[in-house]
């Protein structure tokens, strides 16, 4: 069944004027941004910044410091919204829990609401409101004329590639969806050129890709390759990969000079550019490449950039100034850039319990400075009613800095929102864990 309401919301936050003013819940050179929902997830295009969260929560922004409130949904069991899109000036998408879908076509105005099934949309990328593409818990669709149908995975997709990262809807024609035997490991491509009536399925040869974006009409895929193998095909050097293509499966390397990408890798690549560490980004898609610095502090793996502002998702919404370089060396002290949340592998069934976990992921193994050795870590939390965790806690970490590292990953797990009564509820949960950590020479 499918429904449809249009909202068209307008209040305006107030926020500081200047990234320089000092503000008390930011770290050095971050600003915090108050809106009215909790965030959830961040997508920029070429001139705005977009948001969404709870209660159906939409905001924008043009500079990362006056947010506008663009949609919000005040009912009690109110869906959340887990991601957020614009393939045009004027088309947006967000999805989120229940199937929910809202799609604007006036610039993000007013917002159509419908419903593609019972299941939370957990990825999704859509051209317009009657073509895109989408993962479930259960399955991937692809929708035709408005009608969500399941992707016939091809033959020669390895069965045990079962996690997804980053679909992409081109054109109502053109579309694709990452599927990858686990975290950074074999990774291809399911990919339609004529609408889903054949869907077929390539694996790059000696490439490792972390993630795929759609820009300007391309398909980009970022993260290793191994070049120079012998003749035995043994040996080889991993380097940073960063490719185009039009069809999916012709793909070409960028002409940009991507150095700064060998010291820790360029990941978690959005339309502003490719995270090159924790404080600096590279925009290597077009022929010249752009580098820029940011603040340490606030990153996470919910980002976007427009301008000379980069903005992140850390329980709130917090903003930095960007600063254009001419060229980028490895300085001390600065780390990768984030881990990126993951999403159950497809069929996962759900939980039997009341919780049912929609990005729950944690990095196995740290770097510490003083400490090694295997640990037994046990994290305390409360979901609150809207899926979002709250007050956690971690105990038997073996340093103050592996702690605050695991409960930071911890607090940007999201679940569905428990009902009890057709009403949200907060439910307190624990688990136990191991780690590993290596200490750092």
């Amino acid at each position: 069944m499918i429904y449809k309401r249009i909202i068209g919301l307008s209040l305006i936050l107030f926020a500081a004027c200047s990234f320089a003013k000092d503000n008390p819940d930011s770290g050095a050179g971050w600003i915090v941004r108050p809106l009215s929902f909790e965030p959830v997830s961040i997508f920029g295009t070429h001139k705005t910044l977009w948001v969404c969260g709870s209660n159906e929560g939409i905001a924008s922004s043009v500079d990362g410091v006056v947010w506008t409130i663009r949609h919000s949904n005040g009912a009690a069991a109110s869906p959340l919204l887990l991601g957020i899109g614009f393939t045009s000036d004027s088309f947006g998408y967000a999805y989120g829990t229940g199937g929910t879908l809202l799609t604007t076509a006036d610039g993000g105005a007013t917002w159509t609401e419908s419903q593609l099934g019972n299941e939370a949309i957990l990825q999704g990328s859509f051209v317009d409101a009657t073509h895109g593409v989408f993962r479930t818990r259960s399955s991937l669709f692809y929708i035709d004329d408005g009608a969500p149908k399941a992707i016939p995975l091809p033959k020669n997709a390895p069965a045990d590639f079962k996690e997804t990262v980053d679909p992409v809807a081109l054109t109502p024609m053109k579309m694709s969806i990452q599927l990858s035997e686990g975290w950074r490991s074999r990774a291809g491509f399911v990919f339609t050129n004529d609408g889903g009536k054949t869907w077929d399925f390539y694996e790059p040869a000696h490439m490792q890709p972390n993630g795929q974006l759609g820009l300007d009409g391309s398909y980009w895929i970022y993260g290793t390759e191994t070049i120079g193998y012998d003749a035995k095909w043994e040996g080889g050097l991993g380097v940073p990969l960063l490719m185009h293509s039009t069809d999916g499966r012709n793909w070409t390397h960028t002409a940009s000079d991507m150095h700064v990408c060998h010291w820790e890798g360029c990941d978690l690549c959005r339309t502003a550019g490719c995270l090159a560490s924790s404080d600096r980004l590279v925009n290597a898609y077009g022929d010249l490449s752009v580098n820029k610095t940011f603040p340490v502090g606030h990153l996470t793996a919910e980002w976007s950039a427009i301008g000379d502002v980069v903005c992140t998702v850390d329980g709130k919404i917090f903003c930095a100034p960007l600063r254009k370089t001419v060229f980028i060396d490895k300085p001390d002290g600065v780390g990768a850039a984030p881990s990126a949340q993951r999403t159950p592998p497809l069929g996962t069934k759900a939980a039997s319990g009341m919780l049912r976990c929609i990005r729950c992921s944690h990095d196995s193994m740290f770097v510490d400075q003083s400490k090694s050795g295997i640990f037994d870590v046990k994290v305390d939390l409360t979901v609150a009613a809207n899926g979002i965790p709250q007050s956690v806690t971690v105990s038997g970490a073996p340093s103050d800095d592996v702690q605050i590292r695991l409960q930071k990953q911890v607090e940007s797990w999201i679940f569905e929102p428990v009902l009890k009564d057709g009403k949200p509820v907060n439910v307190k949960t624990s688990m136990q864990t191991k780690i590993q950590v290596l200490k750092s020479r």
